[in-house]
This record gives structure tokens, C-alpha cells and sequence, in this order.
């Protein structure tokens, strides 16, 4: 299962990355502000900061042994 998506604003990890880039925003706060992402559960926080850090849009979930 990957993560590659802000599901409460519906954008993907790659659409707010080129937006962050056109607009110069290096930071969640500034996506947040514009109301790009981030907004509401703000689940994805710690993937769009890795994104921002370091371009990755997609990210693997590992999840636990039932």
C-alpha cells in the first residue's frame, strides 16, 4: 500500500509539490495557509514535509502483523 495523497483536500503528493515549487513554498505551514493541503486531519503532515525535503510523492505503509 502506498501514500501519495492529501485525501482531505484530494490532491496528490506530486500536485502539491509542483505547486510548492511554482510558488516557492518550503514549508506544510505555507501549503496550509493557501489552503493547498493539510488542513483537516492533517494525516499527511509528515509525508508532504518528506516530500519537501526530498521530492518523493509516494511513500510505502508497512503495516503491523495482525
Amino acid at each position: 500500500m502506498a501514500i501519495d495523497r492529501c485525501i482531505c483536500s484530494d490532491i496528490r503528493f506530486d500536485e502539491v509539490r509542483e505547486i510548492a515549487n511554482e510558488k516557492g513554498f518550503e514549508t506544510v505551514k505555507e501549503l496550509q495557509e493557501h489552503k493547498i493541503c493539510a488542513n483537516n486531519c492533517k494525516l499527511c503532515v509528515r509525508y508532504i514535509e518528506e516530500m519537501l525535503k526530498t521530492g518523493q510523492v509516494s511513500f510505502r505503509v508497512v503495516m503491523p502483523n495482525s
